[in-house]
């Protein structure tokens, strides 16, 4: 052997990038806390909050797993997206199939987010006239909260 010690490192570095063009980027990653992302439930039904539209973050509440909208627009307030719970104020710039009103603002509350599952709530309260948004993002923030019994009836989701 004339050069052992060359051989030796460019074996190391052949094992190297063996050892990294291997390796599986994907599955080796941290789970992302972030309530960003897209979500479902067991019945189909789910949520894509997706960030950094030239507007901001948009979210878009799906009534099923073909994603027939049920409301979309834009997030109007800045929540911590990694908190454990939030609230969510949209601007809706689509009713869907809820007849949200657009141009109004609609709020979400979600809880227990932990790595891949949430459980999150639309804001509705059937002795509230607000139920399809309110004209200001102050009275959406005032009025669409937990206390004012607004979000009694939570799914539970699951990151895609």
């Amino acid at each position: 052997m004339k050069h052992p010690r060359i051989r030796l490192m460019v074996a190391a570095f052949a094992a190297c990038l063996v050892l990294l063009s291997g390796c599986d980027t994907a599955s080796s990653a941290v789970e992302d806390p972030s309530l960003a992302g897209y979500w479902t439930s067991i019945y189909g039904d789910g949520f894509d909050l997706s960030g950094n539209t030239l507007e901001g973050f948009r979210y878009v509440q799906y009534d099923d797993a073909d994603r027939n909208v049920s409301f979309a627009g834009i997030v109007a307030n800045r929540p911590n997206f990694d908190a454990s719970t939030g609230y969510i104020i949209v601007l809706v710039t689509e009713p869907g199939s809820w007849g949200k009103t657009a141009g109004s603002y609609y709020a979400i509350h979600w809880k227990n987010l932990s790595g891949s599952l949430v459980a999150a709530a639309s804001a509705h309260n059937g002795a509230s006239t607000y139920n399809n948004g309110m004209p200001s993002i102050a009275g959406a923030l005032a009025e669409y909260t937990v206390a004012n019994g607004y979000f009694g009836c939570y799914g539970e989701y699951e990151k895609q």
